[in-house]
């Protein structure tokens, strides 16, 4: 494999506008709530006493996920028809429509690369695919 393509997003720079996210549903015209990047808030932490101080260790922050073209993607590995398999040339991760069954066996790993069920495996994002060929 040449190169491993994949999306960089600089985490530390999003605000959670969700931008990214209306993009990708408008580029690929997706259905009212298909989404294939999602833009969710990860919190935690809490408070704490100190002497006769209140203090706190919260913190929050956003983070954008799709498909993240794994370099060794259990997707493909659990795909009982080879429908989700990963280009040689670039490392992304496609899906042969005309081989894909709609069985979701992707979902008997334990956490799926992106964090969640994809809506719908038979029409896969296929924006790199889009963006390089």
């Amino acid at each position: 494999m040449a190169d491993q393509l994949g999306f960089v997003i600089e985490q530390e720079r999003c605000m959670g506008c969700k931008a990214c996210q209306a993009a990708c549903k408008d580029k690929n015209d997706l259905e009212v709530g298909q989404l294939w990047r999602r833009v969710t808030e990860v919190s935690g932490g809490g408070y704490f006493e100190d002497g006769n101080a209140i203090r706190q260790h919260v913190y929050a922050f956003w983070t954008s996920m799709s498909c993240n073209h794994c370099e060794n993607p259990r997707c493909v590995q659990n795909c009982p028809t080879g429908a989700m398999h990963k280009r040689a040339e670039d490392g992304v991760v496609v899906v042969d429509q005309d081989k894909c069954i709609g069985c979701r066996y992707y979902l008997v790993l334990p956490l799926s690369s992106a964090g969640r069920e994809l809506p719908s495996v038979q029409k896969h994002c296929g924006c790199c695919k889009k963006l390089v060929g």
